[in-house]
Parts: C-alpha cells; sequence; structure tokens
C-alpha cells in the first residue's frame, strides 16, 4: 500500500468528486428535504447554488474530500435510500454519485492509506471494513448507498462557510487557510456537530 504524499492524479480524482457532489447540491430538482438527507443548512446550500463557475471550481478544488457516507451502505438486500419526498431525478442524480463515490473509497483504501486518512477521512475501522470487501459486493452496495451519502463536515459550525467565504473570496491567505483547515480537520478526526444557534447563524449566507 502507498504511503508516499498523494500523486497528481489523486487530486484529479478528488476535484472531480467534489465537482459532482457541489452539483448534487445545486441540482434543479434539489429542495430542503434534499439538503436535509445530505445534513446541510439549506442556508448553506442555497450559498452553494449562488456560487460563480470560478468559486465553484475553487470549491471542487480543495484538498480533501466534500462528501462521506454516515455509514458504510449496507451490503444486504435492504436499501438505504433518501426519503420517498425528494424529486425522482434529484434521486437518481443521488444514486449515480453515491454509486460512484464507495467505489472510489474501496479502490482508495486499498492503494492509499496516507491520502485515506488525510483527504478522504477514512479511519483505520472503516478502511479495514472497506478492504475486506469484495467488488461484487462492492457492486451491490452501491445500489443502494444514496440514504447515506452526507456532506462531510457539514454540522461543522466552521467549515462550510468558510468554504464558501473563501470561494468569493480573491485573498490568497484566506483561500490558503481555508485549504490547511480541511487538512487540519482531516488529520484530527475533529467534527463536532454545530450547536443550534450556531446553525442558525449559517442561513445568511
Amino acid at each position: 500500500m502507498r504511503r508516499d504524499p498523494p500523486d497528481t492524479q489523486f487530486f484529479i480524482d478528488l476535484h472531480e468528486l467534489n465537482r459532482e457532489f457541489l452539483a448534487l447540491i445545486r441540482h434543479p430538482q434539489a429542495a430542503e428535504d434534499s439538503w436535509q438527507q445530505l445534513g446541510l443548512d439549506a442556508g448553506i446550500a442555497h450559498a452553494v447554488r449562488r456560487l460563480k463557475p470560478q468559486e465553484l471550481e475553487f470549491a471542487a478544488g480543495v484538498p480533501g474530500l466534500l462528501a462521506e457516507f454516515a455509514t458504510l451502505p449496507s451490503l444486504s438486500a435492504v436499501a438505504d435510500d433518501p426519503a420517498p419526498t425528494a424529486m425522482p431525478a434529484w434521486l437518481d442524480a443521488a444514486r449515480v454519485f453515491a454509486a460512484a463515490l464507495l467505489t472510489y473509497l474501496w479502490q482508495l483504501s486499498r492503494r492509499d492509506e496516507l491520502a485515506s486518512a488525510l483527504c478522504v477521512g477514512l479511519d483505520d475501522a472503516r478502511r479495514r471494513e472497506l478492504q475486506g470487501i469484495h467488488f461484487r459486493e462492492i457492486q451491490r452496495g452501491a445500489a443502494t448507498a444514496a440514504g447515506q451519502l452526507r456532506a462531510r463536515y457539514g454540522r461543522h459550525p466552521r467549515l462550510w462557510p468558510q468554504l464558501l467565504q473563501a470561494a468569493r473570496s480573491r485573498e490568497p491567505q484566506l483561500r490558503e487557510f481555508c485549504r490547511l483547515d480541511l487538512i487540519a480537520l482531516g488529520l484530527s478526526g475533529a467534527a463536532p456537530p454545530a450547536e443550534p444557534h450556531q446553525r442558525e447563524r449559517r442561513t445568511g449566507f
């Protein structure tokens, strides 16, 4: 298993996954129930929708995955689908993305321990669980993974507001701080849920 620093291709793949996850948040049929399913406040989601193309590219290009699974999707035949109130086209998009993300995490867990921890947030237990899964089980789990899909650090009191602020800013120091902070959170595993009054403040973005 490679333990060298992540290579260029790793960050290209990460950028693409983040871009697709932001597109899921901005999907034309995404609404409050969709964002709630993803563990993301509506105010933050609306702010993501207002980002300009260059701002979206910055957000997608941070050195950490913006999506995760609340728990690794069930590999049984029991579906983990989102609530049926979500619009069909959004559900389809969520299922496609979740399947791609689960396959990516499975592959990464087997080849790159450092990147799994530093940029993606897989702890030892999750990494070992993924490593022990056969590809046919991944296929079965991927079909029902959308119900466990979440915004990574979606309830953190600082990460997403800071990401939006840095995306809209042209200040290099602020942007670099945002990138470093995401890595620091990945190293520490610290993602405390926001208190209710903190979540209220985020709706102004």
